[in-house]
C-alpha cells in the first residue's frame, strides 16, 4: 500500500510537472504570438502613414487642379464674353460697309440702273481680269465696261464690280 502510494506521488508530481511545462511553453507560444502581433501592428501603422501622407499629397495636387480648373473656366468666360462682343461688333462694321458700299454704287453712274446684278471684288495678288471674269461667270469687256477700264491693268486691293 505504501507502494501505492508512493507511486501515486510520484505520478501526482511528475504530472504537475508536465502542467508547469506546458504552462511555459504555452506562455513561450503566447510571447511569440505577441511580438509577431506587434510587429504586424508596427507594420501596419508604418502602412497607414504613408497611406496619410499620399493622402496629404493627393489633396493638396487635387485643390491646385481644381484652382487651375477655375482658372481656365474664368479665362473661357471672359474670352466668350470678349468673342461675342468683338462679333458684334465685326456685324456693325460690316453693316456700315454695307450701307456704304450702297451709297457708294447708287452714287457712281455705272450702277444708277437698278436691273444691273452683280458681285464687288477685292482684286489680289495674281489675279487677272479673265481669271476674275472666269470665276463670276462673267466677260473681261462686261468687267472693264462696268468699271470704266481702258486696258486689262489692274492692281492689288482694287474694288471692281463684277456684273452677272
Amino acid at each position: 500500500m505504501r507502494f501505492n502510494i508512493l507511486i501515486m506521488f510520484c505520478v501526482i508530481i511528475l504530472s504537475g510537472c508536465q502542467t508547469i511545462e506546458q504552462s511555459r511553453q504555452t506562455e513561450a507560444r503566447r510571447q511569440v504570438e505577441q511580438r509577431y502581433i506587434d510587429e504586424r501592428n508596427n507594420r501596419l501603422q508604418g502602412d497607414i502613414n504613408l497611406l496619410r501622407e499620399d493622402l496629404t499629397v493627393l489633396r493638396e495636387e487635387f485643390a491646385s487642379i481644381q484652382e487651375t480648373v477655375n482658372e481656365i473656366r474664368s479665362l473661357t468666360l471672359e474670352s466668350e464674353e470678349k468673342f461675342r462682343h468683338a462679333k458684334a461688333n465685326q456685324e456693325k462694321v460690316i453693316d456700315n460697309l454695307r450701307s456704304l458700299l450702297k451709297s457708294e454704287l447708287s452714287s457712281s453712274p455705272d450702277t444708277n440702273n437698278k436691273d444691273i446684278e452683280g458681285h464687288e471684288h477685292i482684286v489680289e495678288s495674281g489675279h487677272t481680269l479673265s481669271a476674275i471674269a472666269l470665276a463670276y461667270g462673267s466677260t473681261v469687256t462686261a468687267i472693264k465696261q462696268a468699271n470704266k477700264l481702258d486696258s486689262d491693268d489692274i492692281y492689288v486691293g482694287q474694288r471692281l464690280f463684277i456684273p452677272q
